[in-house]
């Protein structure tokens, strides 16, 4: 009997946020362990009593925060200010760039000098990291003198509900009354060099405008809200950008598809959208910039997702087919360049320091030529960013892999921001780069990923192509925390000499004497990190987020795989392949995570050398590293668990030892989820997911698992352990036994047609015809008689043989010369693989253009596959209109699938055309990232 829920249990029962009170409270609270318990080595100013000179120029009142910051830090560290001290003053220089700065450490005092606001703040933090590097209230005499070539360092409130559509019903953070933005915690922001935070949000919500005159019912609410924020933020040296897809298609957008004067293609789908060759369109497009940076000056600039994620104008499509921009731009680059540029120009007229950026997202699915082109037509007042790893070759296992949007595991740069930087550089285009420095896909259930080390690789990598800028996070990966600091260190000039340098200078900032054994944890965190699976499936679908939260099924249950982004997905997927697809085999998948898991753990046992001693930033990083340790042997004993679930059920091996390996896993997973939610109780953030906006796990989920884990062992084990004794398959459902349609070596019709449904007692049951369906001239009661004869028999069929390790399979789809059948195969059970298609006389299995993780796999799959094709006319089919019948003949060697004699596979299989039919009507259908619409429902069981 398949699963039949889909939704997580704990979906409704989400712990409360509990720790953004700690981003409130207090950043200096206490001073670092050992702070002046002993002095360094060499030449330095001691200054356990000082004098504060702010003589810098702040009309504004900007520094206030840095000031304050920096008398509490003195405060916590038992550093007296007093009139007597040593002065430290703020002075005004020239400098090359903003935020540029120098310390001069002299015996009369320290002088901290910069052009601007940004420049004394950042030499502020800078002073207090040195104090702690030191281990005390020492500076070294000298001069220090850094400038950024990263100059823009955005990121996202880690707490605020995502702003896209899917995102449960959560309230827009301009549309809320919760306070995401306290004090505290933009100061933990600053402190980590943030200086730009992005707000998504779209323009209809937010602006009225003349062109489109429903847009902007809440307006007021909003951009009062907007204001507020951008005031507030600019206290501590961070703008605020705002983050849309524009101007909106009609993709979640219904009031624009009203508006047909703005319409240009369709797009995904039958939404339309805006059509830059009409005037309106970029009436629409300056007008909204025009008033958003005059009802918001303070505004930074505005980041527009111009492809990708959603359709916006016809320029952000994979191809132009709008007649009218061809005819006006003559290309897909010259379309989106249009709608590029006025953007810009449009911001540039109100605010001239305000920036506008273009992320291309998507240009992964664009042709290479067209992303060349795109870069070519820019205006060169738009400043380009690009997501820094996409379309990244890795080399894993001997094998190639693809790194698809972006990684934190992989460094990049990948192919698209490579191809874009050679024709930007060429013609001055400002580059930024996308990228993520405290976690990504990989696993964002943790606040950061502590491998610094990579982070060295990727921003040496940045500063050698020239890139100015980055957008440091998605709605995850932007915690205040170590990485964040650490993108901060590596965005300055001069750049650390080594990554060894570099480890041991950012973990004396937090562990002070301790940074030289905390610095070889790191290395090891990165060693093992860098055998993250590289595969977008594994990310996205893969067990490495809350694997200590999910069931176990030795009896199959047919589950997917839950997405990782979302908490309302069931989880405990026993479908592993789909976290693998033809991506990596699951032998190699565990390969690499078991270095992975090694590595981490050697490195969590150094980390765990180091005494805490009560000190929160230490408890803090133990705890984190702790959490993935757990984490990472848990997803290893996911896959090897359904490893062994696979060699159980196609009986190569003694039933019995597999079960009990399978039992000391399970047995093992126990464990880790207790000790999972010991650690949970007392780290509030481990198992939120700021995408999901909510806990993937935590204590009672994670004791609801072992309940689970303990109900498996006692009634799935019996139960298996029972067949086997009886000498049965150790598997019903490897056997077949009542899994929907099963065929053994024969011919296969029972295809259900579109359109008819399952009624609760199982029978299959036909909507009722109307004469529309066959024309107006058509009579109802023909109508009927049509469908009652059409649906006598099916128009479909399959004939299964075997020989020699041989499987042929022969589909006859009658009346079928030009109808086209989608064959979803799972040549080993769990594990879908890319996509057949039967149509026009040869096979195809075709890359899948948006996240397309298959490519040589699919070759070697294409190659393994032989088609013969031939045309003939049946005799004795009933039905209307019978035409000749197209026969397509596959055939495959079990031993190129890795497939043993006796294993079971499967087949989805749909027609579509004249006819219209499915092998098995599904109970449920959902769409799903990278594979489409689908559902485990809708296979046959073929068994020698």
């Amino acid at each position: 009997m398949r699963y039949r829920v889909f939704d997580d249990p704990f979906f409704d029962k989400q712990p409360a946020m509990d720790f953004a009170d700690e981003l409130k409270a207090p950043y200096h609270t206490s001073a670092p362990l050992g702070f002046g318990a002993s002095e360094p080595c060499g030449e330095y100013l001691t200054l356990w009593r000082v004098k504060l000179c702010p003589e810098f120029p702040d009309k504004e009142g900007l520094l206030e925060s840095a000031y304050l910051d920096l008398r509490e830090f003195f405060s916590s560290c038992g550093i007296l200010i007093s009139k007597d001290g040593v002065p430290i003053y703020t002075r005004i220089c020239d400098t090359s760039c903003r935020e540029e700065y120098k310390i001069s450490v002299l015996g009369d005092g320290v002088y901290i000098l910069s052009a601007d606001t940004e420049g004394i703040r950042r030499a502020i933090y800078h002073i207090e990291d040195e104090m702690k590097r030191y281990g005390g209230p020492y500076l070294p005499f000298g001069e220090i003198s850094r400038k950024p070539f990263i100059k823009s360092r955005i990121s996202r409130c880690y707490f605020a509900p995502p702003s896209h559509a899917s995102n449960e019903g959560k309230q827009n953070e301009l549309a809320s009354d919760i306070d995401y933005y306290p004090e505290e915690y933009l100061n933990r922001l600053a402190h980590d060099g943030i200086n730009g935070l992005w707000i998504g949000a779209s323009l209809h919500d937010i602006l009225p405008s003349d062109v489109i005159a429903e847009y902007g019912a809440d307006s007021e609410r909003r951009i009062k809200k907007l204001r507020e924020i951008t005031e507030r933020c600019k206290r501590y040296g961070i703008g605020i950008y705002l983050l849309s897809v524009e101007p909106a298609s009609g993709y979640q957008n219904p009031i624009f598809e009203k508006h047909t004067e703005l319409h240009g293609q369709r797009g995904w789908g039958d939404y339309h959208l805006f059509c830059p060759s009409t005037a309106e369109c970029m009436d629409y497009i300056k007008g909204a910039m025009r008033r958003l940076f005059s009802l918001v000056p303070a505004l930074a600039g505005f980041i527009n997702i111009s492809t990708g994620e959603a359709l916006s104008a016809c320029g952000s499509a994979e191809e132009l087919v709008c007649p009218r921009c061809k005819k006006k731009y003559g290309t897909l680059a010259g379309a989106l360049a249009a709608v590029e540029g006025a953007f810009a120009d449009a911001i540039k007229e109100v605010a001239p320091e305000a920036e506008f950026i273009s992320w291309t997202y998507s240009q992964r699915v664009w042709k290479p030529e067209d992303v060349s082109e795109s870069c070519m037509y820019r205006p060169k007042n738009v400043t380009h960013m690009q997501n820094f790893e996409d379309f990244g070759e890795v080399i894993q296992l001997s094998k190639k892999r693809y790194a698809f949007d972006y990684w934190l595991s992989y460094v990049g740069p990948g192919e698209v921001m490579e191809r874009s930087l050679k024709i930007n550089k060429e013609r001055g285009i400002k580059t930024w780069a996308k990228l993520q420095v405290c976690s990504s896909h990989e696993i964002s259930t943790v606040p950061y990923v502590p491998v610094p080390g990579i982070l060295y690789d990727k921003y040496k990598a940045m500063r050698k192509e020239g890139i100015s800028g980055a957008v440091t996070c998605w709605y995850f990966g932007n915690y205040p925390c170590l990485m964040g600091k650490a993108a901060s260190e590596l965005s300055f000039e001069p750049f650390p000499k080594s990554k060894e340098e570099f480890l041991l200078s950012l973990a004396k900032i937090y562990w002070g004497a301790d940074g030289a054994r905390v610095a070889r944890a790191w290395e090891m965190f990165e060693k093992g990190y860098l055998n993250y699976p590289i595969s977008q499936s594994f990310e996205w679908f893969g067990p490495m987020q809350d694997s200590p939260a999910v069931p176990l099924h030795l009896i199959p249950a047919d589950l997917p795989m839950p997405s990782s982004w979302l908490t309302k997905n069931m989880v405990g997927g026993d479908r592993i392949g789909e976290c693998l697809l033809d991506g990596h085999t699951l032998d190699e998948a565990i390969t690499l995570c078991e270095k992975m898991s090694d590595d981490w753990h050697r490195g969590a046992e150094i980390l765990n050398t180091v005494p805490t001693f009560g000190k929160k930033e230490r408890e803090e990083q133990g705890a984190v590293a702790k959490a993935i340790d757990l984490l990472f042997r848990s997803g290893t004993n996911v896959l090897k668990f359904y490893r062994l679930r696979h060699t159980l059920g196609i009986c190569v091996d003694d039933g019995i030892k597999i079960l009990d390996e399978m039992r000391k896993i399970a047995e093992e997973e126990i464990e880790i989820s207790a000790a999972l939610a010991r650690l949970c109780e007392s780290d509030l953030r481990l198992g939120f997911h700021p995408e999901a906006n909510g806990y993937k796990f935590f204590p009672e989920k994670l004791l609801w698992r072992i309940s689970e884990l303990k109900k498996m062992l006692a009634e799935e084990f019996s139960q298996v352990e029972r067949r086997i004794s009886l000498g049965e398959a150790p598997l019903a459902f490897y056997a077949g036994e009542g899994e929907g349609k099963v065929v053994r070596e024969g011919v296969l019709s029972a295809f259900c047609p579109e359109g008819a449904y399952r009624q609760s007692d199982g029978k299959v049951c036909l909507p009722e015809v109307g004469c529309v369906r066959y024309g107006e001239d058509s009579a109802p009661e023909f109508a009927c008689q049509f469908e009652a004869e059409y649906f006598s028999e099916p128009k479909t069929s399959v004939l299964y043989e075997e020989d020699g390790g041989k499987v042929t399979l022969t589909f006859t789809l009658y009346d079928g010369i030009g109808d086209t059948l989608q064959i979803k195969p799972e040549f080993h059970l769990f594990h879908p693989s890319g996509h057949i298609y039967l149509e026009g006389g040869v096979m195809n299995i075709p890359e899948q253009k948006n996240y397309s993780l298959l490519r040589d796999a699919l070759r070697e799959r294409r190659a393994a596959i032989t088609c013969e094709y031939s045309e003939r006319k049946p005799e004795g089919v009933s039905g209307f209109s019978i035409a000749n019948t197209a026969i397509y003949k596959i055939s495959f060697m079990r031993d190129a699938f890795s497939m043993s004699e006796m294993e079971p596979f499967r087949l989805a299989i749909s027609r579509r055309g004249r006819h219209n039919e499915e092998l098995e009507l599904a109970d449920r259908k959902f769409n799903r990232l990278i594979q489409g619409e689908y559902s485990p429902d809708s296979f046959a069981i073929f068994i020698k």
